[in-house]
C-alpha cells in the first residue's frame, strides 16, 4: 500500500498551461517520457498501467489512498496520452459523428467539446488525470459522494478540478468531473478562490 503524504510541493513546471490556444511542445514532451512514474492506483480491468511526472504519480496515489480509508472505490483511468493515442481517440470520436451525418467542421467542434486534438491535450504534460468511480466517464459522477469527496480533498493533494461547470467559455472544454489537473501547492488557493487554471495564471 502508498504511504499517505500530504506534502505538496510548489513549482513553476506543475503550471504549465495547455489549451485549445497554447499547445504543450512536443521537445517538453519528449524530456518528459523517461521520467514518468507508475500510478498504483490504475483501473485494474485490463488496462496499461496508466503513468504520471513523478510528482503527481505520487500525490495522485496518495489521494486515493485517502478516498479507499475513506470507503471510495475510486480509481485513475487515463492519465499521461501520447500525441499519437490522442489521435487515435480523437479521430474515433470525430468519425462517429461523421457517421451520425455531421458534416466535418461540426463533427470536430464537437468532439472538441471534450477531446483535444493531438498536441493540445493536457494529459500530454503528464499532469492530468482522468479518475471516477464509474464504468466510464460520464458527468453523472458529479452526483456521486465520491466526486464531492474529491472536490473536498484533491486540493490538499495539489489538484484541482480542471474543467468546472459554469467556466466552459474560459477552459474551452464541457464540464467535466472525472478530470483533475496537478498543480501544486497553489491547488488550495485556486479551489477556494473558484478559479481555472487561465484565471489564477492571469490573475498572478
Amino acid at each position: 500500500m502508498i504511504a499517505l503524504s500530504l506534502t505538496v510541493p510548489t513549482g513553476e513546471k506543475y503550471l504549465v498551461l495547455v489549451n485549445k490556444s497554447s499547445p504543450f511542445p512536443i521537445e517538453k514532451e519528449r524530456a518528459l517520457i523517461g521520467e514518468l512514474a507508475p500510478i498504483f492506483h490504475t483501473r485494474r480491468d485490463g488496462r496499461e498501467i496508466q503513468y504520471m511526472q513523478k510528482d503527481a504519480a505520487t500525490a495522485v496515489d496518495a489521494l486515493l489512498c485517502a478516498a479507499n480509508d475513506a470507503g471510495f472505490d475510486i480509481t485513475v483511468t487515463s492519465a499521461y496520452r501520447s500525441r499519437e493515442y490522442q489521435a487515435k481517440i480523437y479521430g474515433v470520436r470525430r468519425e462517429m459523428y461523421v457517421s451520425k451525418g455531421y458534416d466535418s467542421e461540426t463533427a470536430a467542434t464537437l468532439t472538441e467539446r471534450y477531446i483535444a486534438p493531438p498536441g493540445y491535450s493536457e494529459h500530454h504534460t503528464g499532469l492530468a488525470v482522468d479518475m471516477h468511480s464509474m464504468q466510464s466517464a460520464e458527468t453523472a459522477f458529479s452526483d456521486t459522494e465520491e466526486f464531492h469527496w474529491l472536490c473536498e480533498n484533491a486540493p490538499k493533494y495539489g489538484f484541482i478540478l480542471r474543467y468546472p461547470r459554469g467556466k466552459e467559455d474560459i477552459t474551452g472544454y464541457s464540464f467535466e468531473p472525472w478530470h483533475f489537473r496537478y498543480v501544486g501547492a497553489c491547488a488550495v488557493q485556486i479551489t477556494e478562490k473558484g478559479l481555472t487554471l487561465e484565471e489564477y495564471l492571469a490573475a498572478r
